[in-house]
């Protein structure tokens, strides 16, 4: 039992050599092969990264709080200010890292885009992100 994206493979190599004969069929399937295992790697990488993402978006939750709470002791004399500055800086850093996690992801999915056959210069696309972003392309 092949799972659908096996079988997907198997149709549309069989279709690709019936029409275009051994040699371009072959090459046609190593082009497919290639484009399908750009798509399945995007994927992937997403499902990774959301993962990832719920991690970090929980530490920066956590180091929120804990800064929150160490202000508080300090303002009633319990902790010191480098207590308070520490727990900023893990704060800043939880912040900083759920930025660059959401680069990563909206990268991949520019990726996933392109490997599905997106293209930025199509013309509804050009005409959608010229009135955006007010920039001609």
């Amino acid at each position: 039992s092949l799972d659908l994206s096996d079988r997907i493979k198997s149709d549309s190599r069989k279709a690709i050599e019936t029409r275009l004969g051994d040699v371009g069929g072959q090459i046609m399937t190593q082009s497919l092969d290639a484009g399908l295992r750009e798509v399945e790697d995007a994927l992937v990488s997403e499902e990774m990264l959301q993962i990832r993402l719920e991690q970090v978006r929980r530490r920066f939750t956590e180091a929120e709080a804990a800064e929150g709470l160490s202000r508080s002791r300090y303002s009633r004399g319990v902790e010191t200010i480098l207590t308070v500055l520490e727990s900023e800086r893990r704060r800043r850093i939880a912040e900083e890292e759920l930025a660059i996690l959401k680069g990563r992801i909206w990268t991949n999915r520019v990726n996933l885009f392109l490997a599905l056959g997106g293209d930025w210069l199509n013309e509804p696309y050009s005409k959608l992100a010229e009135e955006n972003t007010g920039i001609n392309q």
